[in-house]
Order: structure tokens, then sequence, then C-alpha cells
């Protein structure tokens, strides 16, 4: 996306925690440990790190600040391995652009426009 000047945005991009360890067992819940963070603010460091405008939604107060993610940011090995975990899940089925390969999306922007947007 960052190549193509496309802003992404990751919508409810904790999956609901459904990907969270209990035990913090897993990669994500091993390098919350090494940082001292929850696996949710690791999960949005993440995506913030890889350029994505991320809007993380919760109720509760206590965990709209710990959603805030600062403080704090992930090494090029962590942003790795974090990386490697990408299986395709989709918590949100609504919308069928969920599933469109973004090498059609990316090739059918138009080189310019009247705006003198679109491609480089």
């Amino acid at each position: 996306h960052l190549q193509e000047s496309i802003a992404t945005m990751a919508y409810s991009p904790l999956a609901r925690g459904q990907r969270f360890s209990s035990k913090g067992g897993s990669v994500l819940g091993k390098i919350a440990e090494e940082l001292a963070q929850p696996e949710a603010a690791v999960a949005i460091r993440w995506s913030l790190q890889s350029g994505n405008i991320v809007i993380p939604k919760s109720t509760k107060p206590d965990r709209i600040q710990q959603n805030t993610s600062q403080g704090f940011s992930l090494s090029g090995a962590q942003m790795d391995k974090l990386r490697r975990l990408d299986c395709g899940f989709n918590s949100i089925s609504s919308s069928k652009c969920m599933t469109l390969p973004w090498e059609e999306v990316a090739t059918s922007i138009p080189a310019d426009d009247s705006r003198g947007r679109g491609r480089k």
C-alpha cells in the first residue's frame, strides 16, 4: 500500500481478541511479555509500524487507553516474526472487498486522473 501511495485502514485490527493466547505462549504473547505490554497493544503497534491507519474499537476506557500503544516500538526482528503470523484470518466478513487480491486492486488504479492523483 505504501508503494502505491494508498492509505490502508485496519478496522477492528484486534479481531475481537480471537487470535490472542490465553497464556502468552504464542509468538505474539512472547513478544508482549518481552515488552511488558498487552498482546493487543503489540498487535496495534505492529499495524501502526506497518503503515496502517489503525481503528481499534472498545467501549471500555481502560482498553481504549491500552490500545494507544504508546511508549514502545517493535524491533525489525519482532516486526518480521509478527508479519509471518499472517494466515489470512478475517473476523469481519461483511464485505466481499476483504477477499479481493491486492494485485487486482493495485493494477486497476489509473496512472493519473484529473485531480493529479493516482499511481506515480
